[in-house]
């Protein structure tokens, strides 16, 4: 029982908009349609990248809530010891398996990229 509890506990980070615009998309992302990428623009890649951050134009921000806090603090271990976003995928998966933790969900190799993306942006937060 107290596995499912810690395996599903959510957070919200609220990160001003700034950041996300000026040094994620700026620093992060290239702007593909000058060297001839027809096919996947920079405001595509934007749009993925955008598309878990909700903004509040209003207040200026954006909030992001991680549905699963334990998923996120495993992937970015993983991540921070040099695996590739594959590899941690992978690493999460056999870990789940080996203790049990169903309940754990699973996660792909673009959702530990985005879990990253997330860990940036609140160090940058913290920075500012």
């Amino acid at each position: 029982m107290k596995a499912r509890i810690i395996a599903k506990q959510k957070f919200k980070f609220i990160i001003d908009a700034d950041i996300i615009d000026t040094l994620i998309f700026g620093l992060l992302f290239s702007n593909s349609e000058e060297d001839g990428d027809e096919e996947y623009s920079f405001e595509c890649a934007k749009k993925n990248a955008l598309k878990h951050f909700v903004c509040n134009q209003a207040d200026n921000i954006f909030v992001n809530e991680v549905k699963a806090v334990l998923k996120l603090n495993m992937v970015t271990n993983f991540v921070s010891v040099g695996v590739s976003f594959r590899q941690a995928s992978s690493l999460y998966q056999s870990m789940k398996e080996e203790t049990g933790m169903g309940v754990m969900g699973s996660i792909s190799d673009v959702e530990v990229a985005h879990h990253c993306r997330i860990v940036c942006t609140v160090n940058l937060q913290y920075l500012k």
